[in-house]
């Protein structure tokens, strides 16, 4: 698609880094293939797969424009219940697991999910670790989905007791500094305190 393409050109020459290369593998696959996959996939009831799989080709200049209109409508909307509930910041996940060992990123991008709507309609955010994982906490609990990402998800949770979890702290397009000072309020609420990561005598991630 026209996304791989471009993802591609855009490196200009520079190596691809490991991390991308299954969205690029993704993005790189045939129409026809793309929507056979997805169709499988919904068949076994892995309805997440096969979503990623339908929206994950190429878009043409029509379609571009089109999910560009949503998102305004979608911003709008957002702006006048954020008015209307007269918050000046807002207090949210920041990522869908505890730190990934090093590697898994390049099938776990997607638990970053929870930052994407944010940098997609431009609104200042940023994290703020509040706590550790607990002994007992290390698991992921699929409650919606079971697929690959899953056990994926499940396989990055083992052994993290003791690494930092945070929170993301959102506020309204152009109010960086307010966004920054909410940072901080949350910083002064929850004292965290930063320990070592060292589990059962291993080194941390």
């Amino acid at each position: 698609g026209i996304n791989a393409e471009y993802m591609g050109t855009g490196l200009e020459g520079e190596a691809m880094h490991p991390n991308y290369r299954f969205l690029m593998f993704i993005n790189s696959l045939p129409g026809a293939l793309r929507s056979v996959l997805s169709s499988g996939n919904h068949m076994l009831g892995r309805r997440r797969m096969g979503d990623l799989l339908r929206v994950g080709g190429g878009k043409s200049a029509l379609s571009y424009w089109s999910a560009l209109a949503k998102r305004q409508a979608l911003l709008d909307e957002l702006l006048a219940a954020w008015e209307k509930a007269g918050i000046d910041a807002l207090v949210c996940p920041g990522l869908g697991t505890p730190a990934f060992p090093h590697g898994a990123g390049r099938e776990l991008n997607q638990a970053c999910s929870y930052t994407f709507i944010w940098n997609s309609m431009h609104l200042p955010a940023g994290t703020v670790p509040v706590t550790h994982v607990r002994p007992g906490e290390e698991a992921y609990h699929a409650e919606t989905f079971r697929d690959v990402l899953s056990s994926k998800a499940e396989q990055a949770c083992a052994g993290t007791e003791g690494l930092p979890i945070g929170v993301q702290v959102v506020a309204l397009p152009f109010q960086d500094e307010l966004c920054l000072k909410a940072m901080r309020h949350v910083e002064e609420a929850v004292h965290f305190q930063s320990q070592p990561t060292v589990v059962d005598g291993r080194a941390p991630r």
